[in-house]
């Protein structure tokens, strides 16, 4: 009868229809017409009965079920069912029976995997008789997978004489759910491997004279089960082809004048009767391999395969190697470098070029072997060195800047934190390795880092931290002094492999701490002001500033550009810082104060020889004609100016730091600032002796 045999969804249909003698009858009877097929009969194996028709269980190991009929099973494969094991399969039917792979079975299925075939062990079958055809079908399971069924066939001596494959790749059917990261199964995909195969005529597959297969051997990759086996004996002449060698020498000719039969024991499968073999051409042969064509005859029968002869030295050649060589990269061959250079192989009938087998070289220094084979087999080899040097160094682009968000060191704990590379907008390529790693700890090293506090790129430090030699590093989220915002600077190295170096860098930023007032105005050094200090700014107060919300001389701002006049006593001691736009001088204890600067409120008491003084809260603090002292800071009560020299009182020592975010007063105390500063100056009268000596006992 015929049978369908579906192919990757294909139909091919058996062109054989001698099957074995029918099983029916008593138990007798079947078994007295149990036999091997005779030569052109094929015969189906379903797996749901023994060769005697006795019902086959599930968990049955594969071996002598089958013997009488002349197979023989191998291997341990091991019988599951359907509606226990391979419960998922859509289209199969059921009841039935399938040999388990090494993956078929739903989970627990087919036995444990231990009781399974070992990875890689095929079915293997041997046969008492001829086959010219097989077949097997194959299931998928429930995975989207490449299925395939990859076959061998060998005659009884063991010799491969041939090898079949699937007649299409196969997958079951599935889909993916992204939510879940899973497979769901819709249904399982089949197809038929088989021999003899044919790529192009695979569809429609057919006996082959001479294939003369003893013993199979069926391998599969992601199949779950097999299922269907199908044997076709083979039936009359059977030509039967290996290739031939014929050794020769100068004392030769360098020919073949042996027959070199080509002839792999042809013989009649039908009646077993003597054929004729004729090999065409016939001897003697060039140098070389020469194609010929075995015809085997019994009558007026004929049938023919085809091999070649192969005639040659049949000793080893002498092989000598290209010299060292050294060549530089090429950005067109990334990671990956041909060598052309040939070695030169000698025998005593020929000389040829020999290609190296390696394809790939990597930078550096590389052995590239050489293999020089006779016609006979004998081998020699020899190796030379090739080293490939990366003159160009790598490229690095990109900002630097930090991509985490928030930033790594938002925490502004106080803490060390480690940082990595990685969180750069940093990209390293090579025009040799190609794409390189900033957490490769081969080729990218942490050299140093810095803050803007300082500048230093320092690799120990109690705010920098080198960790396992460059490999990372741990920076110390802190901000400056007076809470301002810090960046840190990483700088790191990468080297390719050719040793070539680049240098690139990252920056970490410590975010500042927000402050009441807006942002101060750009400042300098005072007039008299210690080196390493800054005077305030120029534009609105200071919010959060190192000398709080009135900059070190109190709210007023600094001392006013004109300053106040020396008094009759001399030269004031610690006089109290005047508003922005002046006020009153302070009282000095040695002197009678200055005289009053421009506009200005209400003198600052002296707290003690050398301090600030306590601000007043009189001098408006906007835009004034400094030349020292800090930020202008709110016209509120201003705070102690700090432990400066006495003569520097009113300086700010951190250089009117930037505050926070600007207040909203801000740009109304610029303004108002501006005009008070664009006023004449108005005199004012000296005060009283009585008010003098008011304030000499306030500061005491």
């Amino acid at each position: 009868m015929n049978r369908q045999w579906p192919v990757s969804g294909l139909l091919l249909v058996g062109l054989c229809s001698c099957q074995a003698p029918p099983l029916d009858g008593g138990p007798s009877a079947r078994q007295s017409a149990i036999s091997p097929p005779a030569p052109g009969q094929t015969i189906d194996i379903e797996f749901e009965t023994d060769a005697a028709g006795n019902a086959l269980p599930r968990g049955t190991v594969l071996g002598e079920q089958y013997a009488a009929l002349g197979v023989h099973f191998h291997n341990g494969y091991i019988i599951g069912d359907r509606a226990t094991d391979f419960s998922i399969y859509v289209d199969a039917p059921t009841p039935d029976n399938f040999v388990c792979t090494r993956e078929g079975g739903t989970p627990g299925g087919c036995g444990s995997i231990a009781s399974r075939p070992p990875t890689g062990v095929p079915l293997e079958i041997t046969l008492d008789f001829p086959a010219c055809f097989v077949s097997i079908v194959g299931r998928a399971t429930a995975s989207p997978e490449l299925a395939t069924i990859i076959m061998s066939g060998f005659d009884g001596n063991g010799y491969r004489t041939a090898s079949g494959g699937p007649a299409r790749a196969f997958f079951s059917q599935a889909n993916f759910d992204p939510a879940t990261q899973t497979w769901s199964f819709i249904h399982e995909g089949f197809g038929t491997g088989f021999i003899p195969y044919d790529q192009f005529v695979g569809e429609t597959p057919a006996p082959l004279q001479g294939l003369d297969m003893r013993k199979l051997d069926i391998d599969e990759q992601s199949v779950g089960s097999f299922d269907s086996l199908r044997i076709t004996r083979c039936v009359g002449l059977q030509p039967k082809c290996k290739d031939a060698v014929v050794c020769t020498s100068p004392a030769q000719q360098c020919v073949g004048n042996a027959a070199g039969s080509v002839d792999n024991g042809s013989y009649d499968a039908t009646a077993g009767l003597p054929v004729t073999v004729t090999q065409s051409p016939p001897p003697p042969y060039a140098l070389g391999p020469t194609p010929v064509s075995l015809t085997v005859s019994q009558g007026a029968q004929t049938a023919t395969c085809k091999a070649q002869v192969q005639v040659g030295d049949c000793n080893a050649p002498v092989l000598t190697c290209p010299p060292a060589t050294t060549i530089a990269c090429t950005p067109s061959s990334v990671g990956c470098f041909d060598f052309s250079a040939k070695a030169t192989a000698v025998d005593s009938c020929q000389t040829k070029q020999i290609a190296t087998l390696a394809g790939c070289f990597r930078i550096g220094t590389n052995t590239v072997p050489y293999t020089a084979t006779s016609v006979s087999g004998a081998q020699s080899t020899c190796s030379t060195a090739l080293t490939i040097t990366d003159d160009v160094p790598p490229v690095i682009t990109g900002t630097g800047q930090e991509r985490s968000v928030p930033p790594l060191l938002s925490s502004v704990d106080g803490n060390l934190h480690n940082v990595s590379l990685d969180a750069c907008l940093v990209n390293v390529s090579d025009p040799c390795d190609g794409q390189l790693s900033l957490s490769d700890p081969v080729h990218t090293k942490i050299t140093c880092a810095s803050s803007d506090q300082d500048g230093c790129c320092v690799t120990m430090t109690d705010d920098v931290q080198l960790i396992d030699q460059g490999q990372a590093i741990a920076l110390r989220a802190k901000t400056n002094p007076g809470g301002v915002t810090r960046t840190y600077t990483v700088r790191f190295a990468v080297t390719n492999k050719g040793g070539k170096t680049s240098t690139g860098a990252c920056y970490f930023v410590v975010p500042g701490l927000p402050g009441p007032g807006g942002a101060s105005g750009g400042g300098g050094n005072g007039a008299g002001c210690p080196s390493g200090t800054a005077t305030g700014g120029m534009g609105g107060a200071s919010g959060g500033g190192a000398s709080g919300a009135g900059g070190m001389s109190g709210t007023g701002g600094a001392v006013s550009a004109t300053g106040g006049q020396p008094g009759a006593g001399g030269a004031t001691s610690s006089g109290g810082g005047s508003g922005a736009t002046g006020g009153a001088a302070g009282q000095t204890g040695a002197g009678s104060g200055g005289a009053a600067g421009p506009v200005g409120g209400a003198a600052g008491a002296i707290v003690s020889p050398g301090s600030g003084g306590r601000g007043g809260t009189g001098g408006a603090g906007g835009r004034a004609m400094t030349s020292s002292g800090g930020s202008h800071g709110s016209p509120d009560a201003g705070t102690d100016g700090g432990n400066m020299p006495p003569r520097h009182a009113g300086c700010s020592a951190a250089g009117g730091a930037p505050g926070g975010e600007a207040g909203s007063r801000s740009w109304l105390m610029v303004a108002l600032g501006t005009l008070l500063a664009l006023r004449p100056p108005r005199r004012r009268a000296a005060p009283s002796q009585q008010q003098q000596r008011r304030d000499v006992m306030a500061a005491r």
